[in-house]
């Protein structure tokens, strides 16, 4: 199977790469960084399916399938995306998409998608060993806050394709110490949660996806800076979390990310301190570093 790789971050088609290398039956991979780029390639490079993200600069990975299929292009098309809710799911499958996987994913998850596609993807034996290596989840009777961080774990831990642990912490990044703030919109365009993130902790996330260096990554800590060539593979992990600041569902979309400076404020500070939801969590990345998250929820 020769696969095309549609994403506008570096970060996720090198994961997305990375994945379909170590699968059995994958025998070449092609990048496009846009659904533009996806439309030249695909008129001289044979691939067998296209996957591409749902939220593209431009032209959106939707649009992109709906061309297809209006010029009669039958080629196997598969979603992988942080939108998961019912709504694009439907949508997906009405336009003639083989699947919606969504982000992160670990490597078998990613093989039984395009195993229903082509039978020679992956095998038994590989998706029992993925299997046994993904932290156990939420046990029954943990208290909330323990149960929360079980569930940001996991999904770090699909992102990052390494070791994370995260604890329930009583403190958040503080305001006196270099951090970025996510924020991210509900479908009315309004402002429904925030995600802040002491830089060490950006930094090393950012990191581990692209697997830089971790020694060169300690070094950066001291700084309190995080590289430009990481702060796009930051933005990927922040929009991952989007599936996680709101504890109750409710869809949201990353809207912006930006760094301050040790003492700097930001805009929406006050709405922290009056939110209904704040959690707090401790993370280490494995080999890398880690630092304090504050989840808020408005």
């Amino acid at each position: 199977m020769r696969v095309l790789v549609v994403h506008d971050t570096r970060a996720m088609r090198t994961i997305v790469t990375r994945a379909l290398h170590h699968l059995e039956g994958v025998d070449g991979v092609v990048q496009a960084e846009s659904a533009e780029r996806a439309i030249e390639l695909l008129q001289s490079e044979p691939v067998d399916i296209v996957l591409c993200d749902w939220n593209l600069g431009g032209m959106t990975g939707i649009e992109l399938l709906e061309a297809l299929r209006a010029a009669s292009w039958d080629i196997p098309f598969g979603f992988i995306t942080a939108e998961s809710n019912e709504k694009f799911r439907r949508r997906a499958v009405e336009s003639g998409a083989a699947f919606l996987l969504s982000k992160p994913f670990t490597e078998a998850e990613l093989a039984r998608a395009l195993g229903e596609v082509d039978a020679s993807v992956g095998d038994a034996s590989f998706y029992e060993d993925d299997e046994e290596a993904e932290p156990c989840g939420a046990t029954e009777g943990e208290p909330a806050g323990v149960e929360r961080a079980r569930q940001l774990e996991e999904i770090l831990y699909k992102l990052c394709d390494t070791a994370i642990h995260v604890v329930p912490s009583k403190v958040g990044p503080d305001r006196h110490s270099p951090r970025y703030v996510a924020t991210y919109h509900d479908e009315d365009d309004e402002l429904s949660a925030m995600c802040v993130l002491a830089t060490s902790f950006g930094l090393a996330a950012a990191a581990s996806l692209t697997r830089w260096s971790p020694k060169v990554t300690k070094e950066w800590v001291g700084t309190g800076i995080i590289p430009p060539e990481l702060l796009e593979d930051l933005s990927e992990v922040a929009n991952v979390l989007a599936q996680f600041v709101r504890a109750d569902g409710h869809h949201v979309a990353l809207k912006s990310l930006e760094g301050y400076a040790p003492g700097e404020r930001f805009a929406a500070i006050e709405r922290i301190d009056s939110a209904p939801v704040v959690e707090h969590y401790d993370i280490v990345v494995e080999n890398y570093w880690g630092g304090l998250c504050t989840v808020v929820a408005l």
